[in-house]
Order: C-alpha cells, then structure tokens, then sequence
C-alpha cells in the first residue's frame, strides 16, 4: 500500500480512537456537572441534556467544571493540580483532528516517518500549519487513561 494512503488510514484511526475518548470524558463531565446543579434525578437528566450536552462547548465545561470542583470537591485540584490545563490540551487537540485537514505529502510523510509527528492545515483567510508530535498525542492519551476513570468514580456517588 501506498505511504500516502497508510498515512491516512492511520490518521483515520487516531481520530476515531481519540474523538470517542473525548466524547466519554466529555460526557462524564456533562454528568458530574449535572449532578452538582441537580436535586432530584428528572432535574439532572434534562440539564444534562438539555444545556451541558447540547448547549455549552468543552471549554466553557471546562470554565464551569472549575469553578464546581473549586466549591464542591475543593481537594480535587490538590490531588490534580494540572486537571484544567490538561483538559485544554484534550479539547486543542481535538479541534486540531476534528477540524484540520490532514497533510500528508512528501514533506509531512518524512516528518512522521522520522519521529511520529502528523501534520495538519487549517484554510481560512490564510492557511496554518499545526504539528502534532507523537509525546503531544501519548499525553493525551495518558489524561484520558487518568480522568475518565477519576470522573467515572466521582458521578457514582
């Protein structure tokens, strides 16, 4: 096959596999969140649904999650000092494989080939290039691997 072509395809997983890692954090985050504002289990379910799921992005989650945690669980940013800018390195990094088209041409396939980093554009008035290292993507990875579970935990309570 093509490099070109396994490029691609590889990239295909790495976003499917990160873009549904996100999705189960986000959601863990959208039911905590609920949960704190909520005193009965209708209540929840519908500003869940109809306000953290479907109405605020990830970064104002974010915003809002901090501000929760900081009343309500004051020793989670003791036990996590770095939970909120390691969720704004998952929610840049997602909007990079979301949003940016994959280069994948001479230039970027030695790129990769060399030490794993992928190369994205972005076209708007200009066009952006964004590199994603191999260590950016493991980072992630390990966040993911770290804060679904903590969130997991915390919306059985």
């Amino acid at each position: 096959m093509d490099k070109f072509i396994r490029l691609t395809y590889k990239v295909y997983g790495l976003r499917g596999s990160f873009i549904d890692s996100q999705i189960v954090l986000e959601r863990c985050i959208d039911i905590y969140l609920s949960k704190v504002f909520s005193k009965n289990n209708q209540t929840e379910i519908e500003l869940r649904d109809w306000v953290f799921t479907e109405r605020l992005n990830f970064e104002s989650k974010i915003q809002i999650l901090r501000l929760a945690l900081d009343k309500h669980l004051p020793n989670f940013k003791e036990d996590n000092p770095n939970y909120s800018a390691d969720l704004i390195k998952v929610m840049k990094l997602r909007n990079t494989l979301a949003h940016w088209l994959l280069i994948n041409d001479e230039e970027a396939i030695n790129l990769h080939e060399k030490d794993g980093t992928l190369s994205f554009a972005k076209f708007k008035t200009d066009s952006k290039i964004e590199y994603v290292t191999q260590k950016e993507f493991d980072e992630v990875l390990e966040i993911f691997g770290n804060y679904i579970p903590l969130f997991q935990e915390m919306i059985k309570k």
